[in-house]
């Protein structure tokens, strides 16, 4: 045996296989998580939002959309208090009081949030009557 490996250990055709599959499996795994939408955020909350995901998405329409932000509200029995909005801008996510206007939860740019904070200004009646009623209705952008 040649001097250079005789200290390397070299794994069973079984060993091997299976050392192999797992490989293929952590490939496709990180390979979907990338590629997953609530990943690209850097929020602490990345693996909550991702598990919130897959069972709320079809649960949480969008109520407007402007300037590349949108805006959904998820159904109030799904959800936590305060009254708020999901505010998604490119791979950023934040979550905004209704009452406050203001951001509490996430990694929007402060460009983003003021944008948001006014558009909540704005239509604050129609998204707290909104949140009690559960009604969702599309509500004007953002001029």
């Amino acid at each position: 045996m040649n001097k250079f490996f005789k200290d390397v250990i070299i794994p069973s055709s079984s060993t091997f296989n299976i050392l192999l599959f797992l490989q293929i499996i952590k490939i496709i795994l990180l390979k979907f998580l990338l590629n997953h939408p609530y990943i690209k955020c850097r929020s602490s909350q990345v693996l909550i939002g991702l598990l919130h995901h897959q069972r709320k998405e079809a649960i949480m329409p969008e109520i407007s959309r402007f300037y590349g932000i949108v805006i959904k509200m998820f159904f109030k029995p799904k959800e936590h208090e305060p009254p708020h909005i999901h505010a998604l801008y490119g791979e950023y996510v934040g979550l905004f009081d209704l009452k406050t206007g203001k951001m509490f939860e996430g990694d929007f740019p402060v460009k983003a949030q003021d944008l948001v904070t006014e558009w909540i200004t704005l239509t604050k009646d129609e998204l707290l009557r909104m949140w009690e009623t559960q009604v969702i209705t599309k509500l004007p952008p953002l001029q």
